[in-house]
């Protein structure tokens, strides 16, 4: 399973193009051939952020988790490839790709130069692990 998640403030900018000058990028190249992946996000509160879920093969969106599309609340969110069967754990939205393929965009606001620690320390606390190593918060 190829899971690779980069978090890295310097990244503003370099894997989008466009005017987006003002958010840190995540990025992750997901292989779901050997089962579901869980995405964790924090609480954001009233900043912007955005998780875009693309299907490499056709370069198509196919799902977003962020400000706008799920709201500011923490959750955890179960990616799961083509013709996956089980159970959805509680508390846990399914994620369904087209293929077993993915890859992952994030990006964080910051507000200016003196929100960037705090908008960096936000990006890393998103999580991109195995449903194998999962474990519900209490």
């Amino acid at each position: 399973m190829l899971i690779r998640f980069i978090h890295h403030p310097r990244l503003r900018n370099f894997l989008t193009t466009g005017v987006n000058c003002d958010t840190l990028v995540t990025a992750g190249w997901l292989d779901l051939s050997n089962g579901p992946l869980v995405l964790h996000v924090p609480a954001m509160n009233e900043r912007y952020y955005s998780m875009q879920f693309t299907d490499p093969s056709k370069n198509t969106n196919f799902a977003y988790v962020g400000t706008r599309a799920t709201g500011p609340l923490a959750g955890d969110y179960l990616i799961v490839g083509r013709g996956w069967k089980g159970l959805v754990p509680d508390g846990m939205t399914q994620i369904s790709s087209p293929n077993n393929s993915v890859l992952l965009l994030g990006r964080v606001l910051v507000k200016n130069d003196c929100d960037l620690a705090t908008a960096y320390s936000l990006s890393t606390q998103i999580q991109l692990m195995p449903l194998l190593y999962w474990q519900p918060k209490r």
